[in-house]
């Protein structure tokens, strides 16, 4: 019994060590950093919206503000660049908090790879030791990459001195598995990721930091200067 279960904790350990070594040989190969920037582009243009809907709604309520003066008012408009900066400049420094797409995709890859047997894992830790795994990698990289970012650099080009093997390993199961895994499913998994993060951003923002960027405008330009 005490020998078959010992059996059992090095073989997991072992498939453990060869989980982590396939993960450290392929996760370049997915463009986390493209994911990234898109993600980042993304929030930039949703921080946009919310900012000059702020402003919109303070110059609003400065035109329906029967307390203000008339020189009070237009001196509250000519400085509304200031104010949209300041807002500007407190969303940006929000857009990356809690989110790391490197350690996600990380966290992604050792859960996938898991789910493979020893058998295949061991296959695909032997072919991406080889410079036709390496070149695979970085040609689906480059191809996932140039749609992201929507770029209208030249298509990638397979290195042909490997195109024959690479061929070879996407045709065979467990390659066109592994395939599936890295650029399909670990794409579907990040999306997802992004899409949680952002409603609990949004949810959890905190608007008296908004709320007090504004008060201390109002107190800035309310005394005739």
């Amino acid at each position: 019994g005490s020998k078959v279960v010992l059996a059992q904790k090095t073989a997991l350990l072992n498939k453990s060590k060869q989980v982590n070594q396939l993960v450290q040989l392929t996760i370049n190969g997915f463009p986390s950093e493209s994911y990234e920037n898109a993600f980042k582009s993304a929030n930039g243009q949703l921080f946009s919206e919310l900012r000059d809907e702020l402003v919109k709604s303070f110059a609003d309520g400065i035109d329906q503000d029967a307390k203000l003066s008339s020189a009070e008012k237009q001196r509250y408009k000519e400085n509304l660049p200031e104010l949209a900066e300041k807002l500007s400049s407190l969303f940006v420094s929000k857009i990356g908090e809690g989110i790391d797409l490197k350690k996600w995709t990380k966290e992604i890859l050792l859960e996938s790879y898991s789910k493979f047997t020893i058998a295949e894992i061991n296959k695909l830790v032997v072919f991406f030791k080889k410079p036709a795994g390496a070149s695979f990698l970085k040609y689906n990289h480059d191809v996932a990459d140039k749609a992201i970012s929507k770029s209208d650099a030249s298509e990638p080009e397979v290195d042909l001195q490997y195109a024959v093997e690479m061929e070879k390993f996407l045709k065979s199961a467990v390659g066109n598995k592994f395939y599936d895994t890295l650029m399909k499913t670990t794409a579907e998994k990040i999306n997802k990721r992004i899409e949680t993060w952002r409603d609990g951003f949004l949810q959890g923002l905190d608007r008296s930091e908004f709320e007090t960027i504004v008060n201390e405008y109002k107190a800035k330009y309310s005394t005739k200067g």
